[in-house]
């Protein structure tokens, strides 16, 4: 019987004898090349991506691969710019951004936009904690009208203690704010793409 072949090794046997454009492959790893930098300035504080750029420009680098290298690190800062879930992920917006900062032109323009979009995380977070603290104080209260939950707040309150009610741990406190929180991103995050569309409309450096 005929081995069965998977969907790879069809793909592979097709693919054998198709010559790939050397410009093509140039492409892709000059692509590849800006990603690999990009990741390296995120994970890594003391990287110089001014520096590094630099010494690329002194090798006998082709322009347009140059600007594939540069289009490349943009596309990893750009993914990198999300919607914070705290104060540490906004840090890691602002690396992202800080990454842009040394490839695009526009510096004045940029500052003053990046002001603006730090402004815009500030707020995302305020109104996130905001929604959150609400649905928690509704859960609370409504529990606090339990008769069970009355007679232990009044031997808590006896003993000089304050009983905790930890409506995070509810099932339908949890679903309730995976919903609430879903329709934010979504209105955050139409915004949140044209900020990424105007930094990547902006000019590169030469």
């Amino acid at each position: 019987m005929e081995e069965i072949k998977s969907a790879l090794e069809i793909a592979l046997e097709k693919a054998k004898g198709i010559s790939v454009p050397e410009k093509e492959i140039e492409k892709d790893t000059a692509l590849e090349q800006g990603k690999k930098l990009a990741a390296e300035y995120l994970k890594n504080p003391k990287f110089n991506l001014s520096a590094k750029l630099t010494d690329l420009s002194g090798q006998e680098i082709k322009d347009k691969n140059r600007n594939y290298i540069l289009e490349g690190a943009i596309s990893v800062f750009l993914k990198n710019i999300v919607l914070p879930e705290n104060k540490e992920k906004k840090k890691e917006n602002l690396r992202a951004m800080e990454g842009l900062f040394i490839l695009k032109k526009e510096k004045d323009k940029l500052r003053d936009f990046f002001a603006e979009t730090d402004q815009f995380f500030d707020d995302y977070l305020e109104q996130r904690k905001q929604l959150y603290e609400h649905l928690r104080k509704k859960y609370e209260q409504a529990l606090r009208q339990n008769e069970q939950i009355k007679i232990l707040e009044e031997q808590f309150k006896q003993q000089g203690l304050k009983l905790r009610i930890a409506v995070e741990q509810n099932p339908q406190f949890q679903q309730e704010w995976r919903s609430l929180l879903s329709q934010l991103d979504q209105d955050y995050n139409a915004h949140l793409q044209s900020v990424k569309q105007q930094l990547e409309s902006m000019k590169n450096i030469d």
